[in-house]
């Protein structure tokens, strides 16, 4: 075999490897790659689910407060929001009033506390 031959030969064996061997291999890795990030996101809804389960009452409310809308007629003056919050929060006595808003379509007060156990902790992302 002489150096033309072997010259074809190796043409002949790049154009292989270029055109059908790189391709099918990205092709490959692309189709394992889609199945490890659609596994994590499988693991990632299941623990979604599961940190769902474990929420407290207030932030299972808190994640259904889609619709919220500040009140347009407020009650007048300080004790209803007072009362309402001694009302919702009687065993936090850090618990303070930010305001109302209506959630679906009721009246409620907005609330934070300063109570580092409590569903409500101010600047505490859970």
């Amino acid at each position: 075999m002489d150096i033309a031959a072997w010259a074809q030969l190796l043409g002949i064996a790049a154009f292989v490897i270029g055109v059908i061997a790189i391709p099918a291999v990205i092709a490959i890795s692309s189709t394992w790659r889609a199945r490890r990030a659609e596994a994590r996101l499988a693991l990632a809804e299941q623990e979604l689910c599961h940190l769902r389960a474990e929420l407290g009452e207030h932030q299972q409310h808190d994640l259904g407060r889609r619709g919220m809308r500040p009140l347009a007629d407020p009650p007048a003056g300080i004790m209803p929001i007072f009362q309402e919050t001694v009302r919702n929060w009687p065993s936090d006595p850090l618990c303070f009033p930010i305001g109302w808003a209506r959630i679906g379509g009721t009246p409620t007060g907005i609330y934070t506390t300063f109570e580092p156990t409590s569903d409500q902790f101010a600047g505490n992302i859970r």
